[in-house]
């Protein structure tokens, strides 16, 4: 691997240092030239900048853009939680005060065209300026095609090796530069562009709901997993790895803010940057929690070990110097999803976590076969459980005869499917057509009928949408908000829930929340009837679902459709 030139950077980024204790018109020019050689401290004035992390990167000829994801995997937690993993360049900046070239001791070396050392100056550099430690500074230079070397005093030097420990990665300074050199009574100028040795990686926690302060580790996966230093040849502008050793990073995290992010997601990052030697292996590295919570799940003790980096051909690759990585951990809840073609698969499966399929309904129940539409019916408009002509009529032969609503969700546990496509399930009343589904004095539903997921399903048997009964809806509450619907036996009652992890089954594949943006609840309609003017409305909040008996007359109420598949 060898060392990426960049361009120059901006003026404010530049900070240039003189290698000689003076340039001006004073220089005695006789000394340029010695026997037909230039002499190196007086001839050649050697400047440099310091530039920031990911800044100007090319690969192999390819400008890489700093947000980049470059890399991207799914792992199953196995704790009902999954991890979608990517990494991208960070685009973080450093501050100011780092970008100013540091203080310390600095050595020059020259190679000739052969790759054989020709001298070296060292030095100090303090407030910008730098002078000589030593006598004999003089290095004589035939004509010619030279690579300059410098690096600062957090590099050991052995021979051609300029050898970097982990402990000095962070600060570890080295630039190269070519110059041809020519006899000229005029002084030539290097300009080194200084590079910073260390990967330097960030990790961030992101997820559907808010999570509190969190701690970490990130550590080797043994102890032989991460090189304890890192070698580059000077000569020939290469880089090796030293032994491998252990490495073990504590990690802390703010609570995710109260708001989510602009697609609904709430995230931290880690107070910490980390810096390792470069060409580290990603998928030598292991993630665990230590503490936190999310989707009422515990956070502490979850554990993972990163993916080895992809070039954009597969082959495996490995950091680089001066590259800053952030990498992002989303957590996601394992809902189960029916997808266009018929087949059953979780969030990484799906197109929205990587994967190739498209979900078009959550899973409620696998034995009873009943799904959840993603979104609501009619595009999100609200709508009447039938006509003024049936407001007062009895129209569903499973209405329970007495005064008491509680039996609706108890002794009338019929479904919503029955009820939307069997014409036997319509009172004798109705004129004309007896299918609900396809009788336009009943709108709530015909629209739930008629839903379109938004993809072809390809799968087997057909799929039958249907308006879902009260006691449907006890499978929502139960399967994607953590509640018991045995309890569920009464109306007029709140039952309360985890309905922010319900919206996440939706909203993590591109779907509509049970609740209103602002929080507020949503009145959701139901195929059940009670008495003669009213039917079961389902009230879905956040924090409980209200089963209700109401008016036929006074509802427009949203829809969602609920599937036989």
């Amino acid at each position: 691997m060898t060392m990426k030139r960049i361009s120059l950077y901006p003026i404010l980024s530049i900070i240039f240092l003189s290698f000689i204790t003076s340039c001006n018109n004073d220089d005695n020019k006789e000394d340029f030239i010695v026997d037909g050689k230039v002499n190196a401290t007086k001839a050649i004035q050697f400047n440099f900048n310091i530039s920031d992390y990911n800044e100007e990167q090319e690969v192999d000829g390819t400008r890489v853009e700093a947000n980049e994801i470059i890399h991207r995997e799914n792992i199953d937690l196995g704790n009902g939680m999954s991890a979608q993993v990517s990494v991208q360049k960070d685009i973080t900046k450093s501050t100011p005060t780092t970008r100013v070239m540091p203080n310390g001791n600095y050595t020059m070396l020259a190679y000739d065209a052969s790759q054989t050392l020709k001298g070296e100056i060292k030095g100090t550099v303090s407030g910008g300026v730098f002078t000589a430690t030593s006598t004999n500074q003089d290095i004589l230079l035939e004509p010619g095609s030279y690579e300059f070397v410098c690096y600062n005093d957090k590099v050991i030097r052995s021979g051609n090796n300029l050898i970097v420990t982990k402990d000095n990665a962070k600060e570890a300074l080295i630039g190269r530069e070519p110059k041809n050199i020519t006899a000229t009574p005029k002084k030539q100028i290097v300009f080194f562009d200084m590079r910073r040795v260390a990967s330097r990686i960030r990790v961030k926690l992101t997820g559907w709901l808010k999570f509190p302060a969190v701690t970490a580790t990130l550590e080797s996966v043994n102890s032989t997993d991460v090189p304890s230093s890192t070698i580059y040849n000077a000569a020939t502008g290469t880089w090796t790895n030293g032994p491998g050793g252990a490495v073990s990073e504590n990690l802390t995290y703010p609570a995710s803010p109260n708001d989510p992010s602009a697609d609904k997601l709430y995230q931290s990052t880690s107070k910490e940057y980390l810096y390792f030697n470069p060409n580290i292996d990603l998928s030598k590295l292991k993630l665990t929690l230590t503490s936190g919570q999310i989707y009422k799940l515990p956070m502490s003790g979850m554990s993972l070990v990163l993916k080895e980096l992809k070039d954009g051909m597969g082959n495996k690759i490995t950091t680089s110097p001066q590259t800053a990585y952030l990498i992002n951990i989303k957590l996601t809840y394992n809902f189960l999803y029916l997808m266009s073609d018929g087949s059953k698969g979780f969030y990484d499966d799906t197109t929205f976590g990587g994967g190739t399929k498209t979900p078009i309904a959550v899973i409620l129940s696998q034995s009873n076969r009943i799904a959840m539409a993603l979104n609501d019916a009619n595009g999100g408009a609200t709508t009447k459980w039938c006509s003024a002509n049936y407001f007062f009529t009895q129209t569903n032969t499973h209405m329970v005869p007495t005064t008491n609503p509680h039996d609706i969700i108890t002794t009338a546990a019929t479904s919503g499917k029955e009820e939307t496509w069997n014409p036997g399930y319509t009172h004798s009343n109705v004129v004309g057509e007896k299918i609900k589904a396809k009788n336009s004095d009943f709108p709530a539903f015909n629209v739930a009928a008629n839903y379109n997921p938004g993809a072809t399903y390809t799968g087997s048997p057909a799929l039958v949408w249907y308006l879902p009964s009260a006691s449907d809806f006890k499978w929502m509450y139960s399967t994607l908000g953590l509640g018991d619907k045995t309890e569920v036996n009464k109306t007029e009652k709140s039952y309360n829930w985890y309905g922010a992890l319900a919206n996440v089954a939706f909203r993590q594949v591109g779907g509509t929340d049970l609740t209103l943006s602002s929080g507020s609840s949503k009145n959701y309609t139901s195929s059940s009837e009670f008495g003669d003017g009213g039917f079961m409305n389902i009230i879905i909040n956040e924090d409980y679902v209200f089963f209700r008996a109401y008016n036929k007359w006074a509802a427009d109420y949203y829809v969602r459709p609920f599937l036989a598949y």
